[in-house]
């Protein structure tokens, strides 16, 4: 049984969270087994209560064992690019529990700019990553030993798996699926829940007039 860990954290999306732990318990039904391939768990960094954005609390408190095979990081979101590190400047009990993760040999995989939290904690330097196309520059700005790739959806380098914007959590589900319960349940699963994953760049997304129409959000 693999054991799957999604860190939830102040503002962090509930849906990209919960969306992909329902794909991966979905899956553990399809495969029919006597329990479960994979067991999810969500977990936290702090003491505290974890607020979600728009609502909703975490009160799954501290982990104390780094016993993951796999750290899911969920994504943010911003006012303005311009934001960001004050986000990531309230994040430091989640840096060190990504980094005391990866020395553990768990794989961690984050879901859109959850990456800004990989690479502000140094899991990307010397590596391919990518992250939601709109910021990717700035990503690359704060991991300038990386190589980002902003047209790719899903990148996979030595143990860390980055993925591109919001509905990634999709891919990046699907992706482990396939890997720990087989393609035949990752077929099923995409039927079931009619999950189009024939995509694998960014680029055939990317709009220019999003940045022009409302400068103002994302300057």
């Amino acid at each position: 049984v693999k054991k799957f860990g999604l860190l939830a954290y102040t503002g962090c999306l509930g849906s990209a969270l919960f969306g992909f732990r329902d794909l991966i318990e979905l899956a553990n039904i399809l495969a029919g087994a006597d329990g479960p391939v994979v067991k999810t768990e969500i977990v936290s960094a702090r003491s505290d209560p974890v607020e979600l954005y728009g609502g909703g609390r975490i009160d799954s408190g501290p982990v104390s064992e780094y016993d993951f095979d796999l750290v899911i990081v969920p994504g943010f979101l911003f006012l303005r690019r311009s934001k960001i590190p004050d986000v990531l400047s309230q994040l430091r009990p989640e840096f060190y529990f990504l980094q005391m993760s990866a020395q553990s040999g768990c794989e961690v995989a984050s879901i859109c700019v959850g990456s800004f939290l990989l690479a502000r904690a140094g899991l990307l330097d010397n590596r391919r990553a990518t992250t939601a196309w709109l910021v990717a520059q700035e990503l690359q700005k704060l991991a300038p030993k990386s190589l980002i790739d902003a047209n790719s959806l899903l990148v996979s380098d030595r143990n860390i798996v980055t993925t591109g914007a919001f509905s990634a959590y999709q891919d990046l589900a699907l992706y482990y699926i396939d890997q720990h319960f087989g393609r035949e349940i990752g077929h099923m699963t995409r039927s079931a829940t009619l999950i189009d994953t024939n995509r694998g760049n960014q680029a055939v997304y990317r709009d220019n007039t999003l940045i022009r129409a409302a400068p103002s959000k994302f300057a």
